[in-house]
């Protein structure tokens, strides 16, 4: 999504006069405000009960980094059965990297004293980490529940959306981080006992590995797609037996044994291939760990 898609909507700003100043504050995300991304605390949508006469999609804002654009945000609105509507926020990360947004874990907004034009949603914050493979990519945040017979009074509000942002690569490739995705998810018995396969990839030496096919659809959209175009249960895959083994290991466990002792540039091959997002996120923070002066260049290339 580029800037030339989601330009400012002329109505939201027509009259800035009558706008009230969390639409101008510094670490408010909106229409009228160049918010710096290390400051972005609030995204601020305007007059949303308006918006329902068309469910569109609808600019918010952007955040920068001096005058460089890092995040553009923007939503969708979707009519449901029962005069419900659903609220989806996105972002365009504006260049290719990881990214991290923690954004307002409540579905509810409340109207503060000091505020009466705005509704505000809880400050607590859930993250998430994200990973653009090149620019202009788009990402879902989060969906919001409204009912449109409560939202007939929010006309001529706004709603502030708590939210905080971090792109130091360093702060978010942490211990932390990885022990995440070593946990996400380890199936590393089933595929240890081969039990209830349904598929066979078969390495380029032609040894077979069975497989469960909803395992390995659910981690890799390669393989997904591979396994709905094949005619047959089984597979020929482009990787030799020791490639193929680490391969199923993280689809499996969610992590790689003794990891900092595997050729990590070539696991980032591996994990780029498949597009398998948290295997990046892993091997680049082993990466970070081994890069020297040595290898900068080769890591580099």
């Amino acid at each position: 999504m580029t800037e030339s898609i989601i330009g400012f909507d002329n109505a939201t700003v027509s009259n800035p006069a009558t706008m009230p100043s969390e639409m101008f504050h510094p670490e408010a995300v909106s229409a009228v405000n160049k918010c710096q991304t290390s400051e972005a605390r609030r995204l601020v949508i305007y007059d949303l009960f308006r918006k329902l006469i068309n469910t569109d999609i609808y600019h918010i804002g952007g955040t920068y980094t001096n005058d460089n654009p890092d995040l553009w945000f923007y939503y969708s609105l979707s009519a449901c059965p029962g005069g419900n509507f659903l609220l989806s926020l996105f972002t365009c990360h504006r260049s290719s990297g990881v990214f991290s947004i923690g954004i307002s874990e409540g579905s509810e907004f409340t109207q503060k004293r000091d505020c009466p034009q705005s509704l505000y949603s809880s400050e607590t914050l859930s993250w998430q980490t994200y990973l653009s493979g090149q620019a202009n990519e788009n990402h879902y945040i989060k969906t919001f529940k409204f009912n449109k017979s409560k939202m007939e009074t929010w006309e001529n509000k706004f709603l502030c959306i708590p939210i905080k942002i971090e792109t130091n690569c360093q702060q978010i490739l942490n211990n932390n981080i990885v022990k995440q995705i070593k946990v996400a998810h380890d199936f590393g018995d089933v595929l240890t006992k081969e039990e209830n396969t349904d598929f066979i990839l078969v390495s380029i030496t032609k040894r077979q590995f069975p497989v469960h096919q909803a395992i390995l659809a659910v981690h890799s959209p390669v393989l997904r797609d591979l396994i709905k175009s094949s005619s047959s249960k089984t597979a020929l895959i482009d990787l030799n037996d020791h490639d193929m083994e680490l391969l199923l290991q993280f689809i499996y466990t969610g992590t790689i044994k003794e990891v900092h002792q595997v050729d990590c540039l070539n696991l980032l091959e591996i994990a780029d291939k498949f597009q398998l997002k948290n295997l990046v996120l892993l091997t680049q923070h082993v990466i970070k760990e081994q890069i020297d002066l040595k290898n900068a260049v080769e890591v580099a290339v």
